[in-house]
């Protein structure tokens, strides 16, 4: 009985794309291997008034550490501002300004005499006025971090937009 060239054929393919697949898992495993050298940071928030892990807080938040604020040349709350997608940040005038949260204002020049809507904290101490908020130069400063919406609970009555 006579070979078909297409059984030739299959008894060189089949070893071939044995041996190829063979390395190809080969290779996979070695990346796996590199990958699992690499671990995240954990980045600890005071967010619920008690330190914990930025991955366990149940609230929508934004943290730069200290390196982030040196590598991104923040040196107030606007340049701050500018980094966070849920807050910006208005001038009023030399060290004074207006902070806005998800749209919402926080006073400033246009409710004067009416409650903010942001609340500023600065070591667990509101900064929060009536008017205009502080624009304070940031330096030696661990982390900051930003609490997009209602905070009313931890808080207090002046954080409906956020903290």
């Amino acid at each position: 009985m006579k070979e078909h060239p297409m059984h030739k054929r299959q008894f060189v393919v089949k070893p071939l794309v044995l041996a190829v697949a063979a390395l190809s898992t080969v290779g996979g495993q070695a990346v796996l291997a590199e990958e699992k050298q690499y671990a995240m940071e954990e980045v600890i928030v005071s967010a619920t008034r008690r330190n914990e892990s930025v991955q366990d807080v149940p609230i929508s938040i934004d943290v730069l550490g200290e390196g982030e604020l040196e590598n991104n040349g923040v040196g107030d709350l606007e340049d701050f501002a500018h980094l966070i997608a849920s807050m910006n940040y208005v001038t009023l005038g030399p060290g004074t300004g207006n902070v806005y949260m998800r749209g919402i204002s926080s006073g400033g020049e246009s409710l004067l005499g009416a409650t903010p809507n942001v609340a500023v904290y600065m070591d667990e101490q509101p900064v929060t006025a009536v008017g205009s908020f502080l624009n304070p130069h940031i330096y030696d400063v661990q982390r900051i971090e930003t609490l997009a919406g209602p905070q009313g609970t931890l808080y207090g009555a002046n954080s409906q937009a956020g903290s």
